[in-house]
């Protein structure tokens, strides 16, 4: 380079093509008052290297905490894995139904057994204390189910699907269920 501009230009040339960015010239600015000083007949300054800002040390330590907070989000929110335990139990029928085998249907929670006597009747049977209710107005029913809520007892009765709440409460009839032999549909009763 030496050969192409004077030795005062050739500090400036190097730095304008030095392949380090932060080593060149930061703004046109800067080269223009080099230029300037150079031309009025001034030496051109000593070549610094341009300084490199120090560690950014904020940005260490929020990575430092984001980092820290998705390792304890991820331990925390990941799933356990579910203990698997098999449980036995016997639910003795009420006296009246010791002979009849029933069809339970378990609540979702596995709190309460509902079944149905051999008229129809639904009961009710709280695995915490034994304690059995039988739910009136519930005469012919057959193939109990639980709402998945567990909030309903849902029983086909008298070519009728209906529901009923387990604590005794409002029997509804949704939907007419045709019975075999009644002309309308298969359904069956």
């Amino acid at each position: 380079m030496t050969d192409v501009a004077p030795a005062s230009l050739d500090r400036v040339l190097r730095r304008c093509l030095a392949k380090d960015p932060d080593e060149r010239w930061q703004s046109t600015r800067d080269l223009a008052h080099e230029l300037q000083w150079i031309s009025e007949g001034g030496s051109p300054a000593p070549l610094v290297p341009a300084s490199r800002s120090r560690a950014p040390w904020g940005w260490i330590v929020a990575a430092l905490f984001a980092a820290a907070f998705v390792t304890l989000a991820a331990i925390e929110l990941r799933e356990k894995p579910l203990e698997e335990r098999v449980m036995r139990f016997q639910v003795p029928l009420p006296k009246a139904l010791a002979d009849w085998n029933p069809q339970p249907a378990l609540s979702p929670d596995g709190t309460l057994i509902a079944f149905a006597s051999p008229d129809g009747s639904l009961f009710v049977r709280w695995l915490d204390t034994m304690q059995e209710k039988e739910l009136p107005g519930t005469e012919y029913a057959h193939q109990l189910f639980w709402s998945p809520d567990g909030r309903y007892i849902g029983f086909f009765a008298n070519g009728k699907l209906e529901k009923i709440d387990p604590a005794g409460g409002r029997r509804y009839r949704l939907a007419a269920w045709p019975t075999r032999g009644a002309g309308r549909g298969t359904g069956t009763g």
